[in-house]
């Protein structure tokens, strides 16, 4: 059949054969890796480094030895299955939007043929989020004799720090990461740089 095609069926099945090779050797961590080097030069290092974090502990020891071409999307849910297991609702959803990113990724690159993440999404258990209730107003001369009593024994960097969020209406991240070189107190001022 191939002889009638023009094809020599000895290279033929040598190409085959490589080309195999080839795609059992392409696993899902090559690819994620790929992915995660191409990430680090458009986002902050802490990013990609905490991605690379997430990815080691969760999705690769499942599926990174997995080829490409042979990971199905039974195989991600079961992944993804093991992370909501641990009560890690949150972070199975990150796993999920990290394997697609890659999936999408190596479709791009002609190194897989669609996101297997798509069938996936309503598998996943929806875990409704329970915000801290806000402190009313009403409640606050309360809030501020307790953390004077100090009953939580909490250290004296932190009750300054909640007395601090009062005053100022920041964001915690905004206050941890502030650095003396932010604030004038000459004129009593605290300038927060861009992000």
């Amino acid at each position: 059949k191939l002889v009638s095609q023009g094809i020599d069926p000895n290279s033929h099945k040598k190409k085959r054969e490589r080309l195999e090779r080839e795609n059992r050797a392409l696993t899902f961590a090559h690819v994620a890796q790929e992915w995660l080097d191409k990430r680090r030069g458009e986002v902050k290092e802490r990013t990609a480094d905490d991605i690379e974090k997430r990815l080691k502990a969760d999705v690769l020891p499942e599926i990174g030895h997995i080829p490409m071409q042979e990971v199905t999307a039974a195989t991600v849910l079961d992944a993804l299955k093991k992370i909501e297991a641990r009560g890690a609702y949150e972070m199975a959803n990150r796993a999920r939007q990290y394997t697609s990113k890659i999936f999408r990724y190596a479709v791009a690159a002609g190194k897989a043929q669609r996101d297997f993440t798509l069938d996936i999404g309503d598998a996943l258990a929806v875990h409704k989020t329970r915000h801290q209730p806000a402190l009313e107003p009403d409640d606050s001369p309360d809030f501020l004799t307790a953390l004077e009593r100090n009953e939580a024994r909490l250290y004296p960097q932190t009750r300054l720090a909640l007395k601090m969020l009062m005053l100022t209406f920041v964001r915690p991240i905004e206050l941890a990461s502030a650095e003396w070189s932010e604030f004038d107190f000459q004129d009593k001022r605290w300038i927060i740089p861009d992000a």
